[in-house]
């Protein structure tokens, strides 16, 4: 730390007290990304809940940054209300794994008809938030309606769910990204029906092979999809009405599947989430910070 001009601490817990500590010793600049969904009050781990000394720290290194390089608007809001005091902020959104972006081509299928089975994709850590057990429900109550669908659900704590595999329901365990890159390509619409999140990655590679995404409007989930790439559930007030708005969400993406370019869904998707966009912003505020009190540094 001593030879550093400037340090990006991502995710704060433990390690971001002691940047904020030694800079005053050393006098770096310091950036801060959170990715935490402990910022909503609504979830059971939330901030306010935390014990006395994580708050402590967490609000030492906020007093102590110089940029919030945030991955969505909402986040910085709600930081900023839980430590009352602005720090300037940049959007840096979650970069895509180079293993998606090197197996993106010809991601995007054929268009289908009304008559196809639609394909859903979830993929997550399966914690109860996630509302997996929900989201399969759900899927089957449709199906027995006459829906023609298939969910195919990926990632670690599946075997949790194994007793509901069906013909039309499909759990793997996690995989990597090349092994995923091919359910993102034959999915019609990517599904993630959770109480709380922040920006998640598994919208981003979603968006970026061109699937539409139906999720719920949390965290910073409404920044990343509007009504030209998915479809947003209202937040959940109680536990009876998640089967009926998750419900409500796939019939209205089934009523305009048509109406989404995928293609244009992909490229947007690019530009933001892509690596070199991405770096080349970061790099910008970095020059910014170290080169306003050096102007000689290169």
């Amino acid at each position: 730390l001593k030879n550093a001009d400037l340090v990006h601490v991502h995710a704060g817990d433990r390690i971001g007290f002691w940047a904020a500590w030694f800079k005053q010793k050393y006098g770096y600049k310091l950036v801060y990304t959170e990715h935490w969904a402990i910022y909503d009050s609504n979830t059971s781990d939330a901030f306010e809940n935390r014990n006395i000394w994580f708050r402590f720290y967490m609000k030492w290194l906020w007093k102590k940054t110089d940029l919030v390089a945030s991955i969505s608007t909402k986040l910085y809001s709600s930081m900023e209300a839980k430590y009352a005091v602005s720090k300037p902020f940049m959007i840096f959104p979650n970069v895509l794994d180079q293993a998606f972006e090197e197996s993106q081509e010809n991601s995007i299928p054929d268009e289908k008809s009304n008559e196809d089975v639609v394909t859903l994709l979830h993929v997550s850590n399966f914690e109860a938030r996630k509302n997996v057990f929900e989201l399969i429900q759900t899927v089957n109550d449709l199906i027995r309606s006459g829906r023609k669908l298939r969910l195919i659900l990926i990632g670690a704590g599946s075997e949790k769910f194994s007793d509901y595999i069906s013909e039309n329901i499909v759990i793997l365990p996690s995989m990597n990204a090349q092994e995923l890159s091919e359910y993102y390509k034959q999915a019609d619409v990517f599904i993630l029906p959770s109480d709380a999140e922040n920006s998640p990655c598994v919208i981003s590679e979603a968006l970026s092979f061109g699937l539409p995404v139906i999720a719920t409007d949390v965290g910073g989930v409404s920044e990343m999809i509007n009504e030209t790439n998915g479809v947003l559930i209202p937040r959940f007030q109680t536990p009876q009405e998640k089967e009926n708005k998750i419900s409500e969400a796939i019939l209205e993406f089934l009523s305009k599947s048509q109406t989404f370019d995928r293609d244009a869904i992909k490229h947007h998707a690019e530009g933001l989430y892509g690596s070199e966009p991405v770096i080349h912003a970061l790099i910008e505020q970095y020059k910014q910070l170290v080169c306003a009190e050096s102007p000689e540094y290169p």
